[in-house]
This record gives C-alpha cells, structure tokens and sequence, in this order.
C-alpha cells in the first residue's frame, strides 16, 4: 500500500482505533522522514481498506 495512504488510515484511526498520543508520536516520525524507506518511489495502492476492516470483525 502506498505509504502516504497508510499515514492517512492511521490518523484516521487515532482516537478510535489507536490511541492518540501513539499515533501523534508516530507522525512526528513520519514528519522527520524516519520511517519511509529510501526506496520508497510512491508506488503501491492507493485503495481504500474498508474491505478488509469488513472482513476482520468477528466471525459467525
């Protein structure tokens, strides 16, 4: 998945899914550009997920 697009889902989650002092400190590592790989061309999927937040609630 596209590294910006994860950025995007994390915050969204902060608050609800993820605490939000986490997700503050993992975006201020996100803003010293510690966490994108050297590689990283921007590529992957820019899809949304709620196909998968779907599928991982419980199971009947």
């Amino acid at each position: 998945m596209n590294f910006d697009k994860v950025v995007s889902i994390i915050k969204g989650a902060s608050g609800t899914q993820l605490t939000p002092d986490v997700v503050d400190a993992f975006l201020r590592l996100v803003d010293k550009g510690e966490l994108r790989a050297p590689d990283d061309t921007g590529g992957g999927s820019m899809e949304n997920i709620e196909n998968i937040r779907k599928e991982s609630g419980p199971k009947e």
